[in-house]
Order: C-alpha cells, then structure tokens, then sequence
C-alpha cells in the first residue's frame, strides 16, 4: 500500500512536541497511529466504515496524554 503522509493540528499542549501516539476510539476497537514531526502515514491505520466516536493522543516525549477535542475520527486532525 502506498504511503499517504499528512500533516496534523495536533502538538501536546503541555510541552508543544509534534511526536505523538493518537488513537481513534471505536465501540469495539482501536486505531493507532504515530506521527513524527507533526506527519503520520494515515494508511497505517485500519480504514473501514463504522462510528469512531474519540480521537486520544500521549505524547511521546512528556507523555502527557488528553482526549483531542472536535475531533471524532482521524481525519478531524488532519491539516488542509
């Protein structure tokens, strides 16, 4: 699969990385992404149709951790 970088509004609030683990919240599951610098490949994530109702981030390198608010799904966070 061919890699889709994007980049992120999300940096931690508390110490301003843009290294961060966020998490897009289903009923049953998880997704995971990685973003470095501010990037995250969005194919790394598992695309199918359903209702995330969360997205939740930890930074990597003060490992604040909070809920992102507006943002229900991965593509709330993305930068046009």
């Amino acid at each position: 699969m061919k890699q889709e970088i994007v980049k992120s509004k999300l940096k931690c609030p508390k110490c301003k990385s843009t290294d961060l683990m966020v998490l897009e919240s289903w009923k049953n599951h998880d997704i995971q992404w990685e973003q470095v610098n501010g990037e995250f490949d969005k194919n790394d994530g598992i695309l199918e149709p359903g209702n995330p109702y969360r997205v939740e981030a930890k930074c990597s390198k003060c490992k604040h951790a909070w809920t992102v608010r507006k943002a229900k799904q991965i593509n709330d966070i993305i930068k046009y």
